[in-house]
């Protein structure tokens, strides 16, 4: 099922959920109503429950559909917090201070240093 789960669909979900209409989350997400649609029809069968009910006006979610749409903001924050953390890793640096005698400095810190370089 997760497998076939795609990023963008989260994006659509979130998107119809807060517009309550298809064409307004299709123009906010840049394609046609049509796509959007088979978009969210691909989602659900996907998952196996409808989102959405659409015979509510406006458009309403599903009990499923609230729980479903919880998630998928957690997943998504998750995965933008994720990503910032990694690109990260290659930007920090940190300092460390070294306290030795002056025979382990000359002889034993150069070598143990050169191992963090």
């Amino acid at each position: 099922m997760l497998a076939n789960l795609e990023v963008k669909w989260l994006y659509d979900v979130i998107a119809l959920e807060e517009s309550r209409s298809f064409t307004l989350a299709a123009k906010a997400r840049n394609i046609s109503q049509s796509s959007f649609s088979r978009r969210i029809q691909s989602l659900e069968a996907s998952l196996g429950f409808s989102i959405f009910d659409r015979s509510a006006n406006p458009l309403q979610l599903t009990n499923r559909g609230k729980i479903f749409v919880g998630y998928a903001r957690n997943m998504l924050d998750d995965m933008d917090f994720q990503i910032s953390r990694i690109k990260g890793l290659n930007n920090t640096t940190q300092k460390i201070r070294i306290d030795a005698a002056p025979s382990l400095s000359v002889l034993l810190l150069p070598e143990i240093i050169a191992g963090y370089t």
